[in-house]
């Protein structure tokens, strides 16, 4: 068992809102075994350390850097997805992952996954500010304009496609899972997950994978994704997005940063949620 001692081995779990009700909705979900686990989520180890409460054992796969993600990352990542036996896990979590990564490793999830075995995925959309509706619209505009500066490429085309989805647009593979997919919408407000129209130039023509027989299920709670933190958390936040980066807030946002600061103060733990969604999958028997 892969079991993460202590949150000073894991600093990116300091940018990371409290998640337990991720897994009762994966856990209400799962219809196989409780034996063998893989977490092929990047950098934090709260997910394994979760799992491990149900599973006898949890390793982990870390796909490296996914803001750097290459053609080379991925090759390598898919080699040792390929060293992993057939029908061997009982559940396969990826928890803000999933919209960086290729077809072919959907593919090797469904073959490594035993019958009934579940796929779940999930991702956040950007946090908003449950009663102020002005610290929330100036977390709109930081995230408009902060993918406004991302550099263009088909590769982060198909990324942001992905993420504004809510992972809608990844396709499930059909000789692997049962239809009927469980789609769980939490605190939707629209049909663009994450970022508002025009914030990042999409031209690659992605469709939707939505079918008919998928199970869509809404929870409007704000507590469901929530952390208490200061003024400067957020920064840092948006920063651990994509570290390539390196954005300085300060100059960058500093008139959003001003509302901000006006709204709740520099040192004021500032109530952040955040809309979700997730994609649970059942392999086929």
């Amino acid at each position: 068992m892969v079991l993460m001692q202590s949150e000073d081995d894991d600093p990116s779990g300091y940018y990371l809102p409290s998640t337990p009700h991720i897994y009762q909705e994966v856990y209400e979900h799962h219809q196989g075994g409780w034996s063998r686990a893989l977490d092929l989520s990047p950098g934090s180890k709260k997910v394994v350390r979760e799992l491990s409460k149900k599973f006898k054992s949890v390793v982990t796969l870390d796909p490296i850097r996914l803001d750097i993600w290459s053609q080379e990352q991925q090759d390598i990542f898919v080699e040792k997805l390929k060293d992993i036996p057939d029908e061997s896990h009982d559940l396969v979590t990826i928890g803000e992952a999933a919209h960086w990564f290729e077809q072919e490793v959907f593919d090797h999830i469904g073959r490594i996954l035993k019958p009934n075995g579940t796929l779940a995925m999930w991702i956040y959309a950007k946090p908003y500010v449950p009663g102020s509706d002005v610290a929330t619209e100036t977390i709109n505009q930081i995230f408009f304009k902060y993918n406004q500066l991302l550099p263009y490429s088909e590769k982060m085309d198909k990324v942001i496609q992905n993420m504004n989805s809510g992972l809608d647009k990844i396709k499930i593979p059909k000789d692997y899972f049962k239809i009927g997919v469980n789609r769980v919408r939490v605190n939707y407000s629209n049909e663009n997950f994450i970022n508002v129209a025009g914030a990042y130039p999409t031209h690659l023509q992605l469709d939707l994978t939505i079918s008919d027989v998928d199970r869509i299920t809404h929870i409007y709670r704000n507590d469901f994704l929530s952390i208490k933190k200061p003024l400067d958390w957020f920064a840092g936040f948006m920063n651990s997005l994509f570290p390539s980066q390196q954005i300085n807030f300060g100059q960058q946002f500093k008139r959003e940063y001003q509302i901000l600061e006006q709204e709740f103060g520099p040192k004021t733990n500032i109530p952040f949620s955040w809309s979700m969604n997730m994609v649970l999958a059942t392999k086929s028997c």
